[in-house]
C-alpha cells in the first residue's frame, strides 16, 4: 500500500517564487555570515526556518559602482551583514 505525506502548498517550489540572490564574496565565503544572510532572506520570504518554498538562485555578486568622490570601486546594492 502506498502512503502519501501531506505537503503544505507554501512549501512546494513554484515558478512565480523565483528569487535571485546576489551575495558579495565577503559573505559567500564566511559560513556564519552566509547562514545569517540566508536566514534573513528566508524570513522575508515568509518561512524563517527554511527556503524550501522558494526557487532560489545564489550568485556571487560582481556588480560594482565607482564612487565619484573617491574614485574607488564599491559593491552595488550588496547585502550588508553586521557582524
Amino acid at each position: 500500500m502506498t502512503t502519501f505525506s501531506k505537503v503544505a502548498i507554501d512549501t512546494v517550489p513554484h515558478p512565480d517564487r523565483g528569487v535571485r540572490i546576489a551575495i558579495p564574496a565577503e559573505v559567500a565565503f564566511d559560513l556564519g555570515k552566509l547562514q545569517k544572510a540566508l536566514g534573513s532572506i528566508a524570513e522575508r520570504l515568509g518561512c524563517k526556518p527554511c527556503l524550501s518554498g522558494a526557487d532560489c538562485t545564489l550568485v556571487l555578486h560582481r556588480d560594482f559602482v565607482i564612487n565619484p568622490q573617491t574614485l574607488s570601486a564599491e559593491v552595488a546594492g550588496g547585502i550588508i551583514i553586521d557582524s
